[in-house]
């Protein structure tokens, strides 16, 4: 009884073990490290983690050397502007959004600067504000986890998790979402541009840059940990309250067990009294 009276007092009805506990603080931290990088590499055009990589090529049959070609990378707050291969025309300009250049770099007859020096400044300034946002929700995710390693699950902190999580996961989606449909479309715009305004080039083609491939990747890897703690609360939701009903069952019978003692010491005391 002593015994079963010791285990009911270590039984903590409030907290379970967490179910799919390591993947979920692997995943979590895996697309908060992508998002981060995705974020802190796509600032500066220079790097290879632009957002957006456009090229054009010289015509085979031009006075351009055949190698010449010219690049766009664009970045969320400047676009790198190159020009490599091509003898005297070899250039490497950086050019921000937001600087009064980009216009007077941008405009030509077929595009206006507003169309990549406004639009680019948008995606830009909405991807760096919703990825330092979902980095934030990240790390309040990693907090409740590593809290939950140490302390066991609490109902609550396995809902405020997966909202967390998925929070996270919806604000860096949204992050590509928005620059895919803005800077990534005028970019590809402006050198098909370029390429009518001088017939010596012709278009390669764009393709999305390494920050957008780890955002997306961050998104992923997020959204599977958010399926993985939603999926698992109705589980942690029932142990928990088999742990309830069973601390309720061990602390009446600890009760009753008190109780008996009680009352047969109670009954010794009075036989005692009898026999005196």
């Amino acid at each position: 009884d002593e015994g079963r009276q010791t285990q009911a007092g270590s039984v903590k009805p409030q907290r379970i073990r967490g179910q799919g506990l390591t993947c979920s603080i692997v995943m979590v931290a895996l697309a908060e490290g992508l998002g981060i990088v995705s974020l802190v590499g796509g600032i500066p055009a220079s790097t290879s983690l632009g957002w957006t990589v456009v090229k054009n090529k010289a015509n085979s049959d031009s006075d351009l050397p055949v190698n010449c070609e010219l690049e766009g990378d664009f970045g969320l707050i400047q676009f790198q502007k190159i020009a490599r291969n091509c003898g005297d025309l070899d250039v490497i300009d950086n050019i921000f959004y937001a600087s009064s250049t980009c216009s007077e770099a941008v405009n030509t007859h077929f595009v206006t600067a507003d169309a990549v020096c406004e639009n680019c400044s948008f995606a830009g300034y909405m991807a760096v504000s919703l990825l330092s946002s979902a980095a934030f929700f990240g790390l309040i995710t990693l907090a409740l986890l590593v809290y939950r390693r140490r302390e066991g699950t609490f109902l609550c902190n396995k809902l405020f998790t997966a909202a967390s999580v998925t929070l996270m996961s919806f604000l860096t989606a949204l992050s590509w979402i928005i620059w895919i449909g803005t800077c990534d479309v005028v970019a590809e715009g402006y050198y098909d541009a370029l390429s009518k305004e001088d017939p010596r080039f012709h278009v390669v083609g764009d393709r999305i840059g390494w920050g957008v491939i780890l955002s997306i990747l961050s998104t992923t890897v997020g959204t599977m940990a958010a399926i993985l703690e939603c999926i698992t609360i109705p589980t942690t939701a029932s142990k928990l309250k088999r742990r309830v009903t069973q601390r309720r069952e061990e602390s009446s019978f600890s009760g009753e067990l008190e109780i008996g003692n009680i009352g047969s010491f109670s009954d010794a005391i009075e036989g005692t009294s009898t026999v005196y």
